[in-house]
């Protein structure tokens, strides 16, 4: 398998939603077996405030890392851009795809059951 490099650019003042969606994109990237690279840049005023950039910028690269990622380049502060480049961990990804795929059989076997017992007492009544 051909492993790319992928981008997903960030903004310092991004809203949580729009962050939720980028970065199902980069887990999907991840499980797919390619690398990404997290850009977060700066304009204007934004500039000013570049250290709590990073900070938000080291906690959002935290949670990919929880996902099942590693760190192939720490974050780097180049002008007016915060780069670095992430690497799936294929055990890490194994693992949480595994648990997945539980928690859905789990949540199949429920539904399951739950539409038996209404069929059951839809039969009686």
């Amino acid at each position: 398998m051909v492993s790319q490099l992928k981008e997903i650019q960030l903004r310092p003042n991004i809203e949580a939603h729009d962050l939720e969606t980028k970065l199902k994109r980069g887990y999907k990237f991840l499980l797919q077996g390619d690398k990404v690279k997290m850009l977060m840049q700066f304009r204007g005023r934004e500039m000013a405030y570049r250290e709590a950039g990073m900070e938000k910028f080291k906690t959002i690269i935290q949670t990919v890392v929880d996902y099942g990622a590693q760190i192939e380049s720490e974050p780097k502060i180049m002008g007016n851009r915060i780069i670095t480049i992430l690497a799936p961990d294929r055990k890490a990804l194994d693992q949480r795809m595994k648990e997945e795929k539980r928690e859905a059989q789990l949540e199949a076997k429920e539904a399951k059951e739950a539409n038996e017992a209404n069929e059951t007492s839809e039969a009686q009544s």
